[in-house]
């Protein structure tokens, strides 16, 4: 459980498995509201289903990724997380889990795109409304997992070269340090030397 929870401490990883989680718990009532929209409302157009699916989903997803980034990353009734991350870690739960959802709503039509549009295809060639959407929303959480990974990696790459620098003008010997001692420096700069004493003019 270390490893685990060591990989789990870094921020593109434990928002990755945060989102995935949320996606597939969001797909229980997503997946529920389209059976319930075709066998119990009577209702046939794969174009409508689509609409509901996408409401319910929305909805659900944000609310239980917001609980679980909160209990991830900033939940105070447990040992406080280190959260490893270069560019978000001075972040607070609600600047952190908006930008998360900032850059998901980037993201966003083509998630859509994908679910709703695979969803409505498959719709359209018998399969089953349930498979459809279970189909449609993996497949679309997959790819824009993929791209936000992208998004979040090069954001850390810029915000360690910034650091680097940063220890760098400090005079600190960066290359004696960890990759952890560097994340976790903060930035107290070595002495520096005094200059010699004058001495007294006569």
């Amino acid at each position: 459980m270390g490893i685990l929870s060591e990989w789990y401490d870094r921020r593109i990883v434990n928002v990755n498995v945060n989102i995935v989680v949320a996606g597939l718990l969001a797909l229980v009532p997503t997946t529920a509201a389209a059976y319930a929209a075709k066998n119990l409302l009577g209702i046939h157009t794969p174009l409508y289903i689509t609409g509901i699916t996408f409401l319910v989903d929305a909805v659900a997803d944000v609310l239980v990724y917001y609980l679980l980034h909160w209990w991830a990353n900033h939940a105070a009734d447990k040992p406080r997380r280190v959260v490893r991350s270069y560019a978000y870690s001075k972040l607070s739960f609600v600047k952190d889990a908006t930008l998360v959802q900032f850059e998901r709503a980037c993201l966003s039509p083509l998630l859509y795109a994908i679910a709703l549009g695979l969803q409505y295809t498959l719709m359209h060639h018998d399969v089953r409304v349930e498979w459809a959407t279970i189909i449609g929303y993996l497949s679309a959480i997959l790819v824009t997992r993929v791209l936000h990974t992208i998004w979040m990696y090069r954001a850390e790459v810029k915000a360690r070269e910034l650091q680097l620098a940063t220890l760098r003008e400090q005079g600190i010997d960066v290359a004696s340090l960890t990759e952890t001692q560097i994340l976790d420096h903060q930035g107290s700069p070595t002495p520096a030397a005094k200059p010699p004493a004058r001495s007294p003019t006569p």
